[in-house]
């Protein structure tokens, strides 16, 4: 099951989309039709049928730029990422 959500931002839009069945995440920066900017993780679900970032693949790196941060986390937790407890 798959569930999206996107938000403009500047010239384009951010897009998230969540693969619960290939337990991951991945988000787009795009302007028109190519994407400017994009990443990925694994995620950890839950029997809620909420998720969080899997830790071992998450890590302490940066993998998204930091001023598209808040905006793509705000668009996760649409896509049913549970606050960290």
């Amino acid at each position: 099951m798959k569930s999206t959500a996107s938000k403009k931002y500047k010239d384009g839009r951010i897009v998230v989309e969540v693969d619960r069945d290939g337990c991951s995440v991945r988000w787009f920066f795009v302007v028109g039709r190519e994407p400017q900017n994009y990443g990925g993780m694994d995620i950890e679900l839950y029997v809620d049928d909420t998720w969080l970032p899997y830790e071992e693949t998450y890590g302490p790196a940066r993998w998204m730029p930091k001023a598209m941060e808040p905006i793509i986390y705000e668009l996760f937790r649409k896509c049913g990422m549970r606050n960290e407890e």
